[in-house]
């Protein structure tokens, strides 16, 4: 999976995320920069640098793989970053996808924070288990796909409704959307279209949204949506209820309506009796 790039739109949007991951010491008001590295022409891609200039920088570095050079190639960025930064104190953080992938090499590992991703949001699911961020990694960290697919709109609905400023929300969702996507390739579009059924009409307002669904073509061929969701109700009721009776799949078959046939997917997934279903 590409991570690189969804990595620094969210902690971008919220670098004081990375605080509160960590344990370490929140600098305040503060902001994620890509730094160019004069002195060997690079880039350190994340720099936590805050406001006050007597509270430390912050080298942060995503390593989801193999890397004997990672604790190196950090510690020469905090060296530099430091040097170009008229000294300011400086610390280095490395986030470990699992920790199998942390080589601990010294003397560096005794100096640069090391955390294991997985670990760190297992803690954080424990402590906060509604908080976005939880949902968020799903598609990186879950290591069923059929456990991921089946819980998707889940996570994707504890995104929408988190108390997030609205700005830092979208960028959750399209950060989401596009993992899932990457993480589901064996899946098309549309599968994952009904698999955020329940969710659809939010997914309108992220640019992952739109493209997933395809709005333009989608509006043009709302008779065979309706079948499809059709479909999946009918799968639902009977996979919860047994056989459909023919007069709720009669009923089912002359809904014509999208808005109330997603509607009634939602309420089948929950309801504990077909008595309870709300047209």
């Amino acid at each position: 999976m590409k991570t690189d790039k969804q990595l620094y739109e969210l902690f971008s949007a919220q670098p004081l995320w990375i605080f509160e991951l960590t344990g370490l010491k929140p600098p305040g008001r503060c902001e994620l920069q890509s730094i160019v590295l004069k002195a060997i022409e690079q880039q350190a891609d994340a720099v936590v640098v805050p406001e006050l200039i007597d509270e430390p920088l912050t080298v942060v570095e995503f390593q989801f793989q193999d890397d004997p050079q990672i604790y190196t190639r950090v510690a020469i960025e905090m060296a530099l970053v430091q040097q170009q930064q008229s000294m300011r104190l400086v610390q280095g953080v490395i986030f470990f996808r699992f920790p199998k992938h942390d080589p601990q090499t010294a003397p560096w590992s005794q100096i640069i924070h090391s955390y294991s991703l997985g670990g760190m949001l297992e803690s954080l699911a424990e402590r906060s288990p509604e908080h976005p961020l939880v949902a968020v990694f799903q598609p990186v960290l879950q290591s069923s796909e059929q456990a991921l697919a089946a819980h998707a709109a889940d996570y994707y609905h504890q995104i929408r409704v988190s108390d997030a400023a609205e700005t830092l929300k979208q960028t959750m969702l399209d950060v989401f959307v596009n993992w899932l996507e990457q993480r589901l390739r064996d899946k098309g579009k549309e599968e994952i279209e009904q698999m955020l059924l329940g969710e659809l009409p939010d997914l309108r307002d992220t640019a992952s949204g739109r493209d997933l669904i395809n709005i333009g073509r989608r509006e043009g061929r709302n008779e065979g949506i309706s079948e499809g969701i059709r479909g999946v109700l009918l799968s639902i009721i009977e996979e919860r209820f047994g056989v459909v009776s023919k007069e709720l799949h009669d009923r089912i078959d002359h809904t014509e309506s999208i808005d109330t046939l997603k509607r009634l997917v939602q309420q089948v997934v929950k309801i504990e009796s077909l008595d309870e279903l709300k047209w």
